[in-house]
């Protein structure tokens, strides 16, 4: 999610977010947390909305590659570990 919102400043949060569950969670959830998420996702606030939440739009905006660059800094290791070991368990299509 927060790759996508660095990447593009015009896009909306719940974008975002939907490309973020793609790319991370959503091959891990059976088809309950699936429609979970499927219902949380229509909550998201729109991304101005959500920035104003946060302080002042504009420096949250930018400070969020900052905020990205550290984040993926202990993330991108971790993700890579956990597919080197084979702790990563592969995509399931599953129903549990």
């Amino acid at each position: 999610m927060l790759e996508a919102l660095v990447a593009d400043a015009k896009a909306e949060l719940a974008d975002c977010v939907n490309k973020g569950y793609e790319k991370g969670l959503k091959m891990h959830h059976n088809m309950i947390m699936k429609g979970v998420f499927n219902t949380a996702y229509h909550t998201i606030p729109y991304r101005a909305e959500f920035t104003k939440a946060l302080g002042d739009p504009a420096k949250v905006e930018a400070d969020m590659p900052a905020v990205w660059k550290t984040f993926a800094a202990i993330m991108m290791p971790l993700d890579a570990f956990l597919k080197e070991t084979k702790i990563e368990p592969p995509p399931s299509d599953s129903w549990w």
